[in-house]
C-alpha cells in the first residue's frame, strides 16, 4: 500500500509545473484502484497553486474487502515552490499505518537541498551490503 502512495504523489508531483505555469488555482482527485473490478484502495487529492508556491495533500486507504487483509491508511503531504521550469520543495511529510504499526516521514529542503529528516519508527539496521549515507551526502 505505500508504494501506492508514492506513484500517485510521484503522479502529481510530475505534473506540478505544468499546472503551475496556468496561474493560481486549485483542483482535486480521486483516484480507485481495482482488482477484478472490485475496488483495493483509494486516494484523494487536493493540490493548490498560489503566486509560485504549490502545496499537494492527500489522504489514502484499503478499500472494499482489501480491508479485511489489509487496513492501511494515511496521508501525504508536499509544499514548495515553483521558479520557472524547477520545483523547488520545501517539505514532504507522510504518514500511515499498515498492519497496526505507524510510520511517518518528514523531510524539509532548503535550495534543493535535504536539510533535515525523520523517520519514525527509525528504519531498521540493514544487511552487510548497506551503504550508510552521511550528513555530507
Amino acid at each position: 500500500m505505500a508504494s501506492m502512495a508514492k506513484l500517485l504523489l510521484a503522479a502529481l508531483v510530475v505534473t506540478t509545473p505544468a499546472q503551475a505555469r496556468k496561474g493560481d488555482h486549485s483542483f482535486t482527485g480521486e483516484y480507485t484502484v481495482s482488482f477484478l473490478g472490485l475496488p483495493v484502495a483509494t486516494s484523494q487529492f487536493n493540490s493548490t497553486f498560489r503566486g509560485g508556491a504549490y502545496s499537494v495533500k492527500g489522504a489514502f486507504s484499503a478499500a472494499g474487502l482489501a480491508r479485511i487483509f489489509d487496513d492501511t491508511q494515511g496521508s501525504i503531504s508536499a509544499t514548495g515552490r515553483i521558479e520557472g521550469d524547477r520545483v523547488r520543495p520545501v517539505r514532504f511529510q507522510s504518514s500511515y499505518t499498515s498492519g497496526g504499526k505507524a510510520r511517518s516521514i518528514d523531510v524539509r529542503f532548503s535550495g534543493g537541498n535535504v536539510i533535515s529528516t525523520s523517520v519514525t519508527p527509525p528504519p531498521k539496521r540493514r544487511g552487510k551490503d548497506w551503504v550508510a549515507l552521511r550528513p555530507i551526502d
